[in-house]
């Protein structure tokens, strides 16, 4: 699991909302996919696992994001985006 700590209350509330809602809402579709029954502890597992990348995800992304903004990273554009004037 990629971590990186969150940056305040409000990184960490993002991401554990987004985290919880990714895992309620993917849990059945992923239980349909690998043909599993929905009992209890394939239910759990299924959030479970579907939480922690996520997370991971998210954390994956935010730190990206962060060393834009920073600008520590140049973003450079592929040659078809760029505008010809």
């Amino acid at each position: 699991m990629v971590f990186y700590r969150p940056t305040n209350v409000w990184d960490a509330a993002v991401r554990s909302g987004l985290s919880t809602t990714t895992a309620i809402l993917g849990c059945a579709p992923l239980l349909e996919w690998m043909q599993l029954s929905t009992t209890t502890d394939n239910v759990l597992a299924a959030a479970s696992f579907i939480g922690f990348v996520s997370w991971s995800v998210l954390s994956f992304v935010a730190k990206i994001l962060m060393n834009i903004q920073d600008e520590k990273v140049e973003l450079k554009l592929p040659e078809f985006l760029i505008r010809k004037k």
